[in-house]
């Protein structure tokens, strides 16, 4: 819908923008390292997706109650 495609910085830089939010303060999710690496390069928290019992232990650890 933006015009831009992961893992250029533009794309999460409009979104952050758009959600009025700051890297920092959000937790990036995505099965591809190369997004991975360009959102952790913002300053994103990151999970690397691999399946969903281990999403959901990530987002334990990070304190976020699911």
């Amino acid at each position: 819908d933006l015009g831009m495609v992961k893992p250029d910085n533009e794309i999460f830089l409009e979104v952050l923008k758009s959600l009025k939010i700051n890297a920092q303060n959000s937790v990036f999710i995505d099965d591809n390292l190369e997004n991975i690496n360009a959102a952790i390069h913002l300053g994103f928290n990151t999970i690397h997706f691999k399946n969903l019992d281990e999403l959901k232990k990530s987002l334990i650890d990070m304190g976020i109650k699911i």
